[in-house]
C-alpha cells in the first residue's frame, strides 16, 4: 500500500512539488491532530474536572449530612442514604491506591473496547497534602471507534481517572495511543 502511495506521488510530482504534498500531509495531520483534540481530548479533560468538583462537593455533603445526623435522632433511610453516598465517594476517590485492581480494570475495558493493551507502566506514587496520585502510562493499539469507547467507559467507571498526557499516531491502519493516566486515593488521617 506504501508503495502504490508513493509511486502515485512521484506521477504527480510534474504537476505539484514535493514540498507542496509535505505541507499538505501536514496540514491533514494538523487537522486529524485537532480534531482528536476537540472531540476526545477536550471534553474527557471537562469531565475529569467535573469529576473532581462532584467528589470534592461529595465529601463537603457527606460532613454535612453527618454533622445533621449527629445533631438529630437516628433515621433509617437517611442513614442508608448516606451510607450509599460516601460509598460512592469512596470508590471514586478510595483510602489506598488499588494499583491492581485498577490496571486489571484498564486490561478488561481495553479487551472490550476491542483494544489491544501494548503497555502498561505505572509511574512513582506522588504524596500531596491528603491526598495521592499515581501516574500510569499505557499504550493502546485499535481502531478510531475502539479508543473512543474505551476513554468513554473509562470515564463512565467508578474510579476517578483523569488523562495527562495523549499521543496518537497512524502505524498499519490502526491508532497507537499512548495514555498518561493520573488516578487517585485520599488515606484516612
Amino acid at each position: 500500500m506504501g508503495q502504490t502511495i508513493i509511486a502515485k506521488l512521484r506521477a504527480c510530482n510534474g504537476r505539484m512539488k514535493m514540498w507542496q504534498l509535505a505541507a499538505a500531509g501536514a496540514a491533514g495531520c494538523g487537522f486529524l491532530y485537532l480534531l482528536f483534540v476537540v472531540t476526545v481530548h477536550i471534553p474527557l479533560q471537562r469531565a475529569a474536572d467535573g469529576y473532581r468538583r462532584e467528589a470534592e462537593q461529595a465529601r463537603s455533603e457527606i460532613n454535612d449530612v453527618v454533622n445533621f445526623h449527629n445533631a438529630h435522632l437516628d433515621q433509617k433511610s437517611f442513614r442508608k442514604e448516606m451510607d450509599e453516598r460516601k460509598e460512592r465517594v469512596f470508590r471514586a476517590l478510595p483510602e489506598t491506591m488499588g494499583q491492581a485492581s485498577f490496571l486489571l480494570e484498564l486490561e478488561r475495558l481495553a479487551r472490550q473496547s476491542q483494544l489491544q493493551l501494548k503497555q502498561i507502566k505505572p509511574g512513582a506514587l506522588v504524596q500531596h497534602e491528603g491526598w495521592q496520585s499515581l501516574t500510569i502510562h499505557i499504550r493502546v493499539q485499535g481502531s478510531y471507534f475502539a479508543l473512543l469507547k474505551f476513554m468513554r467507559e473509562l470515564q463512565a467507571g467508578e474510579r476517578l481517572a483523569s488523562v495527562r498526557e495523549l499521543g496518537v499516531k497512524v502505524e498499519n491502519d490502526q491508532l497507537s495511543t499512548d495514555l498518561a493516566l493520573n488516578i487517585y486515593a485520599v488515606p484516612e488521617k
